[in-house]
C-alpha cells in the first residue's frame, strides 16, 4: 500500500530547482571519495552499498548543512533565486513504502 504526503506548490518548485543537488550536498557533505572509506563504487557487493546507505541516512555519518541559497539552475527554469515556501494549496505525492 501507499501513503500520501502533502506538498505546497512552492515546495515542489524548490525540489525541482535544487532537490537532488541540495540533498547530495547535505547528506554526502563529508563523505569520502567513491571507492574509499566504505563508500561503494560500481561493482562492489550489495552489502557494501547497504552499509553505506545506513551510514548516510540513518547514522547521518557524512551529514553537513547545505547552503541556504544552493539551488540548481535548469534550462527550463533559469531563475536561480531561492524559493520562499508559501502556504497551501497542497499537492499529494505518493511515498514509497519501505520494503524489507
Amino acid at each position: 500500500s501507499l501513503t500520501m504526503s502533502s506538498w505546497t506548490d512552492a515546495e515542489v518548485v524548490a525540489l525541482k530547482r535544487g532537490g537532488n543537488d541540495v540533498a547530495r550536498n547535505t547528506w554526502l557533505a563529508n563523505a569520502p571519495p567513491i571507492g574509499t572509506g566504505g563508500r561503494p563504487r560500481e561493482g562492489d557487493h550489495v552489502d557494501v552499498f547497504k552499509r553505506f546507505i545506513v551510514d548516510v541516512y540513518e547514522r547521518k555519518r557524512y551529514y553537513g548543512e547545505a547552503s541556504a541559497n544552493a539551488v540548481s539552475v535548469t534550462a527550463a527554469d533559469p531563475d536561480p533565486s531561492p524559493v520562499v515556501p508559501a502556504a497551501k494549496p497542497r499537492v499529494k505525492v505518493p511515498k514509497k513504502k519501505k520494503i524489507q
